[in-house]
């Protein structure tokens, strides 16, 4: 699984700030629940279309390539495993640029 993109068994409430957005639960790799809980506030990417594809663009360009110099020892230092699912999940798919984050 190392180097390609996949959500594994992710399932979580997308949020944006305090407001819950979507819920959705990927079962090894392949999405099999998603609930819009309030779609004025879906990112982008999602407007016109929330599916297996667009939720996995959001979140892989919120992850840290796994080729990134120095990952792998940073990773270990965490006990997170070198997979995108994990990092995800330790990092509440959280990043700089905007306010959505991952409610288990």
């Amino acid at each position: 699984m190392k180097g390609r993109f996949e959500l594994g068994d992710l399932a979580g409430t997308l949020m944006k700030k305090d407001r819950p957005v979507l819920k959705f639960a990927f079962s090894n790799g392949v999405l099999c629940y998603k609930e819009v809980i309030d779609p004025a506030l879906l990112p982008f990417d999602m407007l016109d279309e929330v599916c297996q594809r667009t939720i996995e663009n959001f979140f892989y360009y919120r992850a840290t390539p796994l080729s990134r110099q120095g990952l792998d020892e940073s990773l270990k230092a965490y006990g997170i495993p070198a997979e995108y699912e994990a990092m995800i999940r330790a990092g509440n798919g959280r990043c700089a640029h905007d306010s959505y984050w991952l409610a288990s």
